[in-house]
């Protein structure tokens, strides 16, 4: 995920972007096999979930504080045949905003030997990406800003314990100093939660297909095969919200 210095910046400068048009967040993570023969791991019983609840979460919850909370999702949701696993192993998500603004996500841990995690942030002045610990934005006015670039590890490659520590020192620093002298918190528990509800939300969309010989699902599908979720009540409620039949996947309001 990105460092500090990388995300502070970002957070800083979104406003300069303009009114958002699109984001992308891609977690390109490689695991060989050896990791999910661990015990437990991407299991529901210890891990909770796979991909994304074990390895995305983190720049889920920046890409939704940048971005904001979507209104639909559609989603496709898949255990490849590089993994013996019992959750997923690659997600591939679009969704929508109130504003009008559209966004995606790509999460694996089949990406040999790792790529560095992205988020993109497309406005109407200007353009901001982040690329592991590096921002780089450029906006229509002619300028340029620029912050990060440690070489802090990401834990996304065969070694998931390779990743600095900065993020978490901050976040610490931040709650003691709460704490100790009434500070503002950075994050809340309704912010951390909002990663949560974005997971559940795209797995509920796209349902997990193991590929392969022995194809199952799972988890179950929700009572159709495609229809949207809405917010608040966690249920499908109708098979085509536009009016138009549907062929990709679930899309949800959450």
């Amino acid at each position: 995920m990105p460092s500090g210095s990388a995300y502070h910046e970002a957070r800083s400068r979104i406003g300069r972007l303009g009114d958002l048009l699109e984001a992308l967040a891609a977690i390109r993570n490689w695991r060989p096999q050896s990791y999910y023969d661990a015990e437990g791991r991407g299991t529901l019983s210890r891990d909770g979930g796979g991909v994304l609840l074990t390895q995305g979460i983190h720049t889920i919850d920046l890409l939704l504080n940048y971005a904001g909370t979507p209104a639909a999702i559609s989603a496709f949701v898949r255990t490849t045949p590089i993994h013996r696993m019992e959750t997923e192993d690659l997600v591939t998500a679009a969704f929508s905003f109130e504003g009008g603004a559209i966004g995606s996500l790509n999460a694996t841990t089949c990406a040999y030997p790792e790529l560095p995690e992205r988020i993109e942030l497309i406005g109407t002045k200007g353009t901001a990406v982040l690329t592991g610990s590096r921002f780089d934005a450029a906006f229509v006015d002619d300028t340029r800003e620029m912050a990060g670039g440690e070489t802090i590890g990401s834990g996304a490659g065969a070694n998931p314990m390779a990743f600095g520590h900065e993020m978490h020192r901050s976040l610490i620093g931040n709650f003691i100093d709460a704490i100790e002298n009434g500070c503002q918190l950075r994050i809340k528990c309704d912010d951390a939660l909002n990663a949560h509800r974005f997971i559940d939300a795209v797995l509920l969309a796209g349902t997990v297909v193991k590929q392969g010989p022995d194809l199952h699902r799972w988890p179950d599908p929700p009572s159709a095969a495609s229809g949207a979720y809405e917010r608040g009540r966690g249920e499908i409620v109708d098979s085509d919200v536009s009016g138009q039949s549907r062929n990709h996947g679930i899309e949800m309001r959450i």
